[in-house]
């Protein structure tokens, strides 16, 4: 499954603007978890890759959360959801209201 994730986000965006994104050196720890936790997937350790491969993965994609997070807040249902108190405080500290904002425009 991460194999055609990655595999789509690359024919979806492009070859060269995927490899852009992958080889920018503040993501470089993102893009080598990724590729750990599918390598120790891969050769049996499923636990602790999973593990690194989140890690990677949220390395990886963070400057994109407050996008999603906009996107989803516009939804019927999940918008609903993600106003309740406990949730809605676990989105403030994770992505700042004025980013939050921005995505929303």
């Amino acid at each position: 499954m991460d194999l055609l994730f990655i595999l789509g986000l690359a024919l979806v965006n492009g070859m060269t603007r995927f490899l852009r994104l992958v080889i920018q050196p503040q993501r470089w720890y993102g893009s080598l978890g990724f590729i750990l936790g599918i390598a120790l997937v891969l050769s049996g350790y499923c636990i602790i890759g999973m593990a690194v491969e989140i890690a990677g993965f949220t390395f990886l994609f963070w400057d994109f959360i407050p996008t999603a997070v906009g996107y989803l807040q516009r939804t019927p249902l999940l918008g609903y959801l993600m106003e309740l108190s406990g949730i809605n405080q676990v989105l403030e500290r994770i992505t700042p209201a004025r980013r939050r904002k921005l995505s929303e425009g």
